[in-house]
């Protein structure tokens, strides 16, 4: 009896442990991934921190742009912005573009981080700049990123530092022009 039941208890839990894995859903692309509406393309205007040049996300209508809201405070932020960074440089032949919107208090204290690391060249806007208004929700922290599609429409929404699986459906996006 013995010789029977166990193999059949051992059949019974593999099948459990199986099923249970098989029926995860994706990590969490699926809380995530959709920004609740669709909205026209996001109004991110301002003058870029670096140049001192006028910005307008509008001008990238057609490319995919990844917008993440960061901070010279965030340790999360630091230990991403070089990912960022290099997945920008990886795919921009691809018609993707990177935004930075800093979260601090004043655009001195951003310029003066980003003169720490030239190696961040992705264009950087105040996000609290007087009068700013850019059509993007109040979000929980940072690291925040946004997602824009080459329509225009809002597709993903981040908050926290992005995985693999995250840059993978960004790739995906990519690939598809309409």
């Amino acid at each position: 009896m013995k010789k029977i039941l166990l193999p059949a208890v051992l059949a019974a839990c593999g099948l459990m442990l199986g099923g249970a894995a098989a029926a995860k859903a994706p990590p969490d692309l699926v809380e995530s991934k959709f920004h609740p509406e669709k909205t026209e393309f996001a109004r991110v205007e301002g003058q870029e921190i670096r140049s001192g040049k006028h910005y307008s996300l509008a001008a990238l209508k057609g490319k995919v742009v990844m917008i993440t809201l960061w901070s010279i405070d965030c340790r999360f932020c630091y230990e991403e912005l070089p990912d960022l960074q290099a997945f920008r440089d990886k795919h921009r032949r691809k018609g993707l573009e990177m935004l930075g919107l800093s979260v601090d208090d004043g655009a001195d204290e951003i310029r003066d981080y980003l003169r720490r690391y030239p190696a961040l060249n992705f264009p950087v806007v105040w996000r609290l700049a007087p009068g700013s208004d850019d059509g993007l929700a109040r979000s929980k922290g940072t690291p925040t990123t946004y997602v824009v599609d080459r329509q225009g429409n809002i597709v993903f929404k981040r908050f926290g530092q992005l995985r693999d699986e995250h840059y993978a459906y960004i790739e995906s996006l990519l690939g598809a022009k309409r």
